[in-house]
């Protein structure tokens, strides 16, 4: 048994040869390359970094920062080449030290000797397995250390493998983006439409008419989210200069009122939940009504809205999936209670789907958003939202929390109806004003940052017992 410090000696041996292999031919070597054919090293470098999370996805990052295709390919073979390398190294640093590691290996080995052509053929199946991420480029060379199969024709298969993958996805990179961009406008619908069944299933009618006779509860609420957010939203518009298509994704935000998920928030006390539901259904249905006559007032130059077919699309894809999921309610308690988490996960993965794809698609338009002041007017918007809700709290314990964050998270599968429908307009309604990318990225990019915004808040506010 090797002594300690020779197991140290060891560890240092490898993981330096580990990392040499790796800066050397994944990333020295590509720099040379990139300077040699004149490309920003920081466009380089951006290609190895992204190629850590995306694998033989990166190429489509290449692509849009402007490398040619055979750098592209160099770089992607350089990086499979060093990292599969160094992975080995690592693993052979376990089986150097841990005499735990080298029973289990020897005991991999006699069982694999009983089916030698696992040993003479199985390296064959690092050439599939090096193609499904996240797994991919990491976990090939560790399979074929674990098997023991032969090194070189490991690390010939895996990077072969990778180089297929990453050229493949070149090849087909001009219609990616096409691509993405259907899958985030269904990913868009698909948020929608499960949003308002969750709503419509967690919440019955005659609870929405009970809190009906609540009616200072309905009025300040009403006050908050069709005058005061709405009018927020108009002043951040024009005392920013925000341009048209920030100005509507923020405008659509503001007048869209009544969160979905509100009532599962861990920011409402447990007795208010049921209040906060209801009221979501509530806002959520006059905000359809709601939209359709107030908002080509407060856009630019009305944003070309056709009342009518907004009104239908809101019919559509808001009120009759909430309309079902209402009907469909009673006396499927059980069964509701299997279904919400999974509508749960499928809405915020389609949402978060959606939100990559546009990001990727429109990489270039993102920066807008903070070049434009559109980050400030986010941050300002999402604050002050929810200063107006929790100083409209009321007496009634544990509604600041309700008030709040109702204000604050704003239905962003009402105001993404909009989008989603002057897309389709564009595309199919003669006449249509063109469609602006802007409008979805800035909803989604505002959604995102109130997650995390009001996340932030609410463990702020728990410690001083404000939300109670």
């Amino acid at each position: 048994m090797e002594s300690g410090e020779n197991i140290r000696k060891i560890i240092i041996k490898k993981f330096l040869r580990a990392t040499l292999f790796f800066v050397v031919i994944a990333m020295v070597i590509p720099l040379i390359l990139g300077f040699y054919l004149g490309k920003p090293l920081g466009s380089i470098m951006a290609l190895i970094a992204s190629t850590f999370v995306l694998q033989a996805g990166a190429p489509l990052v290449g692509v849009k920062l402007g490398l040619p295709n055979p750098a592209i390919i160099i770089i992607m073979v350089c990086f499979a080449l060093g990292m599969v390398l160094a992975v080995f190294e690592i693993c052979d640093s376990l089986s150097s030290t841990s005499p735990r590691v080298t029973r289990w290996l020897a005991k991999m080995e006699k069982a694999g000797a009983k089916y030698p052509q696992v040993q003479k053929y199985g390296v064959i199946s690092c050439f599939f397995i090096a193609w499904i991420p996240p797994f991919g480029i990491y976990g090939a060379p560790v399979i074929a250390w674990i098997m023991n199969w032969k090194r070189l024709h490991a690390i010939i298969t895996i990077v072969a493998a990778f180089t297929t993958a990453s050229v493949v996805v070149l090849f087909f990179s001009a219609w990616i983006p096409q691509m993405l961009f259907i899958a985030a406008n269904a990913g868009v619908l698909i948020f929608i439409i499960t949003s308002m069944i969750t709503l419509g299933l967690s919440n019955t009618v005659p609870d929405i008419l009970s809190l009906l006779r609540d009616r200072p509860l309905v009025i300040r609420a009403l006050i908050a989210s069709f005058i005061l957010v709405p009018f927020l939203a108009y002043l951040l518009v024009a005392g920013l200069n925000l341009p048209a298509g920030l100005a509507i994704g923020l405008t659509m935000v503001g007048l869209a009122a009544g969160s979905p998920f509100l009532p599962r928030a861990n920011q409402i006390v447990a007795e208010k939940r049921a209040v906060a539901g209801t009221l979501g259904v509530l806002l959520t249905v006059l905000s359809t009504f709601y939209i359709p006559v107030i908002a080509p007032f407060l856009m630019p130059n009305g944003a070309g809205l056709n009342r009518i077919y907004l009104l239908m699309a809101f019919i559509a894809i808001i009120l009759i999936p909430l309309g079902l999921a209402l009907y469909l309610r009673p006396g499927r308690e059980n069964k509701v209670a299997i279904w919400l988490p999974w509508l749960d996960r499928t809405s915020y993965g389609a949402f978060f789907a959606a939100f990559i794809g546009v990001i990727f698609v429109f990489s270039d338009k993102v920066t807008g958003i903070i070049g434009y002041g559109g980050l400030a007017a986010i941050i300002l918007f999402i604050l002050a939202a929810f200063g107006i809700g929790y100083l409209l709290d009321g007496n009634d314990a544990g509604m600041r929390g309700v008030l709040a964050f109702g204000t604050a998270q704003r239905n962003l599968a009402v105001a993404l109806v909009l989008p989603l429908f002057t897309m389709l307009s564009y595309n199919f309604i003669p006449g249509s004003p063109m469609y602006d990318p802007n409008v979805l990225i800035m909803i989604l990019t505002l959604g995102i940052a109130g997650m995390i915004i009001l996340l932030l808040l609410s463990k702020k506010l728990a410690k001083q017992g404000s939300l109670s």
